[in-house]
């Protein structure tokens, strides 16, 4: 499996208008005998961390993975540069699991919050 960012990502507004997450989606492409994957992400911006786990297991047959990351503690995010990672559990037909990691984009290291 390989995992990626869009290099665009939206932010999660609370009925007052605070930034309190973000929308993480990306592409996805997987390998023969891979069956799906457990996505966990964290997103940084100027200290303030948001975190997220897809709610399931994200099949095989999907070529775009998507969650919601959350801020944790106190602070806020805004719009502008943040830099993101991924961990991913994946799953093949035999029982066996293997771990994948990706970061946002290398040139610039960094993925942009609307």
């Amino acid at each position: 499996m390989e995992g990626q960012f869009h290099k665009e990502l939206s932010l999660i507004r609370d009925d007052a208008g605070n930034a309190i997450g973000v929308a993480a989606s990306g592409p996805i492409s997987w390998a023969a005998g891979e069956t799906g994957a457990t996505i966990s992400v964290t997103i940084t911006q100027d200290g303030v961390t948001a975190r997220g786990v897809t709610g399931g297991e994200v099949g095989s047959a999907e070529h775009v993975w998507a969650l919601a990351a959350l801020v944790e503690g106190t602070g806020g995010l805004h719009a502008g540069g943040a830099t993101a990672e991924a961990s991913a559990s994946v799953s093949t037909g035999d029982g066996a699991s293997t771990r994948v990691t990706w970061t946002s984009p290398p040139d610039p290291r960094e993925i942009m919050l609307r």
